[in-house]
């Protein structure tokens, strides 16, 4: 009986030990596969934290080559092949992806790299307002959806804030003889001058033509000149050129073509002002010693600056001397002295601003044309971010 006793406690003894070895095994595997399967949701978190991070960064860049390279042009290009959405896709920034780490082509078969998309959606109720959106990809998604998308708004701020009004505006007085055509066929401002001083028409005892009727001949001014504008008068000379432009004499400065002479300027500074054949935009000329006295841009080779597409800002920190025969400066002519005028035959085409004053009694034409300021206006414009409109969707 006592020997039945022993045997049967050892024998539950063994099953005891069966048990918890299992219950061990068991719980050591629960543990093993709760571990592997733990590191595989760490490692897809990992991934998909890379993943999204990488669309992220594919995102960006793509919103910073946009931001970084967008014109007016391009919206203008815009416009014309999208006219019903005025959005703007992957074709139409080819022009800033050409060293670019990032592809944008989102057709293609294999995608060995991270990948965005950009749209621009310009606002019709807003037209100087634009939404770019970019779709940042990862390395692995093939799919046609997007990991990331951001956003951000831009604005078109104006360098010319002011378009002039009439064919020449002067600060001081105007002098013009009977061989000097104003002209201003614009219906909407018909204005051949305006000054803070005197307007004399017939210097050297012939008056000048002064035209100002409109193209359609449907509408006609008085006489187009204002003269004694108290308002010109009172300006100083920073107040005067900061009633056109958005910024100061030195910030407008900081945004040109700089010629600076030793002595008068003449064809040369001018021809190295071109790039690619073309004239930059803004061009300042520093016709000032550095003891502040006044020197000349004088023109007597060059025979064209600016076209009625291209047109140019031309600021003259001095005087403008026009020398040669069939010379034509199409855009805003600006000088801080005054201009001279010796030789038939020199034409601006847009609007001559001075500081000083315009004498002239040889064959000098200057003709407005909203045309040529409003091309000038929209080339000298520039986009920028609005501050507090980036989105991370």
């Amino acid at each position: 009986m006592k020997k039945s006793k022993l045997t049967n406690g050892k024998n539950q003894q063994g099953i005891t030990t069966i048990v918890m070895a299992t219950m061990l095994i068991l719980t050591v595997s629960i543990m093993s596969i709760y571990t592997a399967q733990s590191g595989i949701v760490e490692q897809k978190i990992s991934s998909n934290y890379y993943n999204l991070n990488q669309a992220f960064e594919a995102a960006q860049s793509g919103l910073d080559i946009v931001t970084d390279n967008i014109s007016v042009d391009l919206f203008d290009d815009i416009i014309t092949h999208h006219p019903k959405s005025n959005i703007a896709t992957e074709s139409d920034f080819n022009f800033a992806l050409n060293n670019s780490l990032f592809k944008l082509n989102s057709t293609e078969s294999t995608n060995t790299i991270a990948r965005f998309q950009i749209e621009a959606i310009m606002n019709n109720e807003k037209p100087n307002t634009v939404t770019v959106n970019s779709f940042g990809f990862s390395e692995d998604n093939a799919s046609e959806f997007a990991n990331v998308k951001l956003s951000q708004k831009l604005i078109l701020l104006p360098l010319i804030h002011y378009q002039p009004p009439a064919s020449v505006i002067a600060k001081k007085s105007i002098s013009i003889g009977d061989k000097t055509i104003l002209a201003n066929n614009d219906s909407q401002y018909l204005n051949a001058a305006w000054s803070g001083g005197n307007i004399k028409t017939n210097l050297g005892g012939k008056t000048a033509k002064i035209d100002i009727t409109s193209f359609d001949k449907s509408k006609s001014a008085t006489s187009g000149l204002y003269a004694k504008d108290k308002k010109l008068q009172s300006m100083t000379n920073n107040e005067f050129f900061e009633l056109f432009f958005v910024s100061s004499k030195s910030e407008i400065k900081k945004k040109s073509h700089v010629i600076s002479c030793t002595v008068n300027c003449s064809l040369n500074d001018i021809e190295l002002a071109r790039k690619d054949g073309n004239l930059p935009n803004i061009i300042w000329v520093d016709a000032k010693t550095t003891e502040g006295k006044s020197k000349s841009l004088v023109l007597n080779k060059v025979s064209k600056i600016g076209s009625i597409k291209n047109p140019v800002l031309l600021i003259i920190d001095g005087d403008l001397v026009l020398n040669n025969t069939n010379l034509t400066i199409t855009g805003i002519v600006y000088t801080t002295q005054s201009l001279a005028h010796d030789t038939p035959k020199a034409k601006i085409i847009g609007s001559y601003l001075t500081e000083k004053n315009l004498k002239s009694k040889n064959d000098l034409q200057i003709h407005y044309s909203n045309t040529v300021l409003r091309n000038l206006i929209r080339n000298t414009s520039e986009f920028v971010k609005i501050a507090g409109s980036w989105k991370d969707f």
